[in-house]
């Protein structure tokens, strides 16, 4: 499938509240974006159990990050993505709206 845009999720030890987080950003690109978009967790060696968390939702591009640090993970989601444009969000649920995936070109 080709994607409009995928949206990036660094998460370490996010366990309290990437579950939101990530539907969250399924309900707004839903709204923007239609099926075209990819939501990708750049995960950062969590501890947490983030990750198990993260396993159970159903569409959900999850890449286990080697190297450690927030612009780490957000360089393998990038890399790792199918969109040409991304967009980030955070794990911790700052951004809610649709207005904060919107794309500035």
């Amino acid at each position: 499938m080709k994607y409009t845009i995928s949206i990036l999720i660094p998460c370490l030890n996010e366990k309290i509240t990437i579950k939101k987080a990530i539907f969250d950003a399924k309900i707004n690109a839903d709204k923007l974006f239609k099926n075209k978009y990819e939501i990708v967790v750049a995960d950062n060696g969590s501890t947490d159990g983030s990750l198990e968390i993260i396993r159970k939702i159903k569409g959900i591009k999850i890449i286990q990050v080697p190297v450690k640090g927030y612009g780490a993970a957000l360089h393998w989601g990038i890399k790792n993505s199918a969109a040409i444009q991304q967009k980030r969000t955070r794990a911790n649920n700052r951004h809610r709206t649709p207005e904060s995936y919107s794309i500035t070109c």
